[in-house]
């Protein structure tokens, strides 16, 4: 079955929507942060990794229509006692990595 090029979204004006704004909100991430592509039991995956690199480590998974964005007012928090791991949801790296 052949998707079209803004598969999952409804159009290309939603795709291009969508991470316009995902790119717009990505940068206030309040706190450092490093991103990374990691191999995962479905295939790649997109994390952003906040805290210090010592710290034991806290995955912080998408809810349901979300991405690694949710965590923004929780961010700060969480990545002063711990390694953060923010996922993105699967899909969503697939788009940016093709823009």
């Amino acid at each position: 079955m052949d998707l079209p090029a803004y598969y999952p979204f409804r159009s290309t004006k939603a795709k291009e929507q969508y991470l316009a704004l995902y790119a717009k909100r990505s940068k206030v991430w309040p706190v450092v942060s490093e991103e990374r592509t990691v191999e995962a039991s479905c295939g790649q995956t997109f994390v952003r990794l906040s805290g210090p690199p010592g710290a034991r480590p806290l995955v912080l998974l998408p809810g349901s229509g979300c991405n690694s964005l949710m965590w923004t007012p929780n961010i700060g928090p969480l990545s002063a006692n711990y390694r953060t791991y923010a996922v993105v949801n699967g899909r969503v790296l697939e788009f940016l990595r093709q823009t």
